[in-house]
């Protein structure tokens, strides 16, 4: 996201607190837009629905989006993985007119993704023919979705692009309510996929106008995987290690949900207002770290391809190391203010969204968890920076282990439920800060030398 958010960054130069408070709604739209969406569009439909159509039909809806956004991450974050990469390498060799190529063969890579695997399984389950197809809509845009926030990072226009979420989400949450009041879950489809839609093409159109070129298949982005594979199947464990807890309780419990599916409503909806609590922080690095991060080590290339001297190298390298600590420190603290606020407060949190009282124990484990998740997913965000994709990797697979074993191993206890998730994102944090202190320490040899190698 560096691209767009030093557009963004502009505003703090104007040194005014509304300019400051923008660039922060700003940076945390283009950075979480798609999930901000989906738990206000869980909270809202959960509070409101309820009152308009009978309860049943708005669990299963809500379990359709939970179930979306789940099986659309697992199976295609570690491809946009490879693609991002993919377009990385593109606008350093300035080969800006393949873009259009390039966003138009990776929706339908993503697209057709999710349709092979998925289209079946929606196909297995109880439900009319009409909302079968609205399901797939559903899984396809929300795909394509993600897809497009990987451009998104490409463009200037970061105010349209704020516009266009706002817009589609204010569209799609009251249509999905109204429509659904008289249509039913069809009809909650329908609203919630017109306004996704909205988003979707709007972000395409501001991608297609941002960069000129031809709309042709770009065949070499299906190799992506083949040639990053670490990014791929980090991704893809990635993924995996965020839902597995998750799955797991889904399939002890078997809490029917409707026309087949199954989950654990006391546990996904906690663990979703935990996420929440990180996202001004995320919001935060994309706009200050990351920003600086790619400046510094901008540098640090230059220095590199133009034979730059070693003191001038190891000065970039120290002022990298100070950048990383003071962002982190910073960080820390803003993100232990907001989690030890959310966990003092999860009780009036339980209480005014009209949740289970023994939801609050894990709430706050969800939010002590997402401080340290939140921690090792932005050290894993500069291990990418300095080749250190295989690092990357070990530090979710650690995450993943744990996170299932250990929700494994508590499945017997409700008072322990989340510790699992905590157990995997404290080791996990401690393992990224482990790496990338290894790596800043010997960045020259890891930078200089081919990583193949290494």
């Amino acid at each position: 996201m560096a691209g767009i958010a030093f557009n963004i960054r502009k505003l703090l130069g104007r040194q005014e607190i509304s300019s400051v408070l923008a660039a922060f709604v700003y940076s945390g739209i283009v950075s979480s837009g798609p999930w901000l969406f989906a738990v206000f569009a869980l909270g809202m439909i959960a509070s409101v629905g309820k009152t308009l159509c009978d309860a049943e039909t708005v669990n299963l809806f809500m379990g359709i989006i939970i179930y979306v956004f789940a099986f659309s991450t697992v199976l295609t974050y570690g491809t946009q993985m490879a693609i991002t990469r993919f377009l990385a390498d593109c606008l350093y060799r300035r080969e800006d007119n393949r873009i259009p190529s390039l966003l138009l063969t990776s929706l339908l890579l993503l697209g057709g993704i999710v349709i092979v695997f998925l289209t079946p399984a929606i196909w297995l389950l109880e439900l009319p023919f009409q909302v079968r197809v609205q399901t797939v809509f559903l899984l396809v845009l929300v795909t394509c979705m993600w897809g497009a926030m990987i451009f998104v990072s490409t463009l200037k226009a970061y105010v349209q692009v704020s516009i266009a979420f706002v817009f589609g989400f204010g569209f799609a949450v009251p249509a999905s309510l109204i429509i659904g009041k008289y249509f039913g879950l069809i009809g909650f489809l329908f609203g919630l996929n017109f306004g996704i839609a909205f988003v979707v093409f709007t972000l395409c159109a501001l991608i297609l106008k941002e960069f000129s070129g031809n709309l042709t298949i770009e065949w070499q982005v299906l190799r992506a995987h083949t040639k990053y594979p670490l990014l791929f199947f980090y991704g893809l464990t990635a993924g995996i290690g965020i839902w597995c807890d998750k799955f797991i309780f889904w399939l002890h419990f078997k809490i029917p949900i409707g026309a087949g599916l199954i989950g654990y409503p006391m546990y996904d909806s906690a663990m979703f207002l935990g996420y929440m609590t990180v996202l001004p922080s995320l919001a935060y690095f994309i706009l200050i770290a990351e920003t600086d991060l790619y400046d510094n080590i901008r540098k640090y290339t230059y220095l590199i391809n133009n034979h730059g001297r070693y003191e001038a190298l190891e000065k970039v390298r120290l002022n990298l190391v100070n950048c990383l600590k003071d962002v982190f420190i910073k960080i820390g603290i803003f993100q232990g203010i907001l989690t030890i606020c959310g966990i003092t407060t999860a009780p009036v949190w339980i209480s005014v969204l009209d949740l289970s009282p023994l939801q609050i124990s894990i709430l706050r484990i969800a939010m002590l968890g997402a401080f340290f998740q939140i921690g090792m997913m932005l050290f894993t965000i500069v291990l990418t920076y300095i080749n250190g994709e295989r690092d990357s990797f070990w530090v979710v697979l650690i995450f993943l282990g744990l996170n299932s074993s250990v929700t494994y191993l508590t499945l017997g206890n409700i008072w322990v439920h989340g510790y699992g998730y905590f157990a995997a994102s404290f080791v996990g944090f401690f393992a990224a800060v482990f790496f990338v202190a290894f790596r800043m320490k010997h960045l020259h040899y890891y930078l200089i030398c081919d990583p193949k190698e290494l």
